[in-house]
């Protein structure tokens, strides 16, 4: 099994005896790696400019493809959290980027995070909900949001109240159940999606990355080299979108905020009669896309904007059975 570790890019493929060095190049720090298999994989962090760069390579690390460069002085990639092969987003200090098509290009969402906002940690459950972490100058370090980032809720929590309240990272495995780690020596916990939280383990040490493990435990790096873990409640809720069995599934469109249109995916495992409508955030039907008969099978539509005005709105994909609901934004 091949392994990963930055700040400079080490591989090994024999458990560790053995480190290649991948490096792209010397003079350019990486704080965080993730490869898909053997072949595809990205690092990011910051360029010789001081610029937040991300590299991709489909051969292993053998030759790295710059995919993104900054043109925001001292901006740098801290995480990176994927949802699926297609679907990231890349935060650190002054950036905030999504990809929907697994890095060949990139949106924008730092303007919609509370600036001047650090991002260290990084989690979403699915295409909507999602937490940030890190910190800003008014000690704000943990934002919840539930519209795919375009919008985000300051989550209080025990250490705001310190001098220097960091969170360096974020994980959820449930819409209730939560972990943060924080720069002041304490674990955190959440069992109601971050509303509140407890402190779970503390030390003199600063806690850093979180790792989920089997959906059994949750481990945690923390400095002088020192790993803790914690044994997930067996009653605790993981989170899991396949617990119901779905007719269908609905994709955030892309490109979001869009202008003059956008495309909008879906997949149908079962023949019934579909519907796809657009709602204002007044609750107002404001275009009916299609009513009919559908067959199973996958199913992209060109969303034309057409006499939509500016704002943020709501598109359902229903049938007979079910409803799915996500948002978009149009700007004219």
């Amino acid at each position: 099994m091949d392994l990963w570790i930055c700040r400079k890019i080490r591989k090994t493929t024999n458990g560790g005896f053995d480190w290649i060095n991948m490096d792209y190049s010397q003079n350019i720090g990486f704080y965080t790696v993730r490869f898909e298999n053997s072949f595809k994989g990205f690092i990011a962090g910051v360029n010789t400019n001081y610029k937040a760069i991300i590299l991709k390579t489909t051969n292993g690390g053998n030759n790295w493809v710059s995919i993104y460069n900054s043109t925001t002085n001292f901006s740098q990639i801290h995480e990176h959290f994927w949802l699926n092969d297609d679907t990231a987003w890349f935060g650190g200090s002054y950036s905030f980027l999504k990809t929907t098509n697994s890095g060949e290009s990139f949106i924008d969402m730092y303007q919609y995070i509370p600036p001047p906002y650090g991002v260290l940690g990084i989690c979403f459950l699915n295409n909507d909900t999602g937490w940030i972490s890190g910190n800003d100058g008014n000690g704000h370090n943990i934002y919840k949001t539930t519209n795919g980032g375009y919008n985000w809720v300051f989550q209080n929590n025990p250490v705001s109240g310190f001098g220097f309240p960091q969170i360096n990272d974020i994980l959820f495995i449930s819409p209730d159940t939560g972990w943060a780690t924080s720069l002041v020596g304490y674990i955190l916990k959440t069992t109601n999606g971050g509303d509140e939280w407890l402190i779970d383990n503390s030390a003199n040490t600063e806690f850093s990355k979180l790792a989920l493990y089997k959906n059994k435990k949750i481990w945690c790096g923390a400095d002088f080299g020192e790993i803790w873990y914690s044994d997930i409640d067996k009653t605790t809720a993981i989170q899991n979108n396949n617990s119901v069995v779905s007719d269908f599934n609905l994709y955030q469109n892309y490109p979001n905020p869009f202008n003059n249109s956008t495309q909008i995916g879906f997949d149908i495992s079962q023949n019934n009669f579909y519907k796809l409508e657009i709602y204002n955030n007044l609750g107002q039907k404001v275009k009916e896309v299609f009513d009919k008969f559908l067959s199973a099978g996958s199913y992209k539509i060109n969303l034309e904007s057409g006499n939509i005005s500016t704002g943020v709105y709501q598109y359902i994909l229903s049938s007979p059975k079910e409803r799915i609901v996500k948002s978009f934004v149009l700007v004219k």
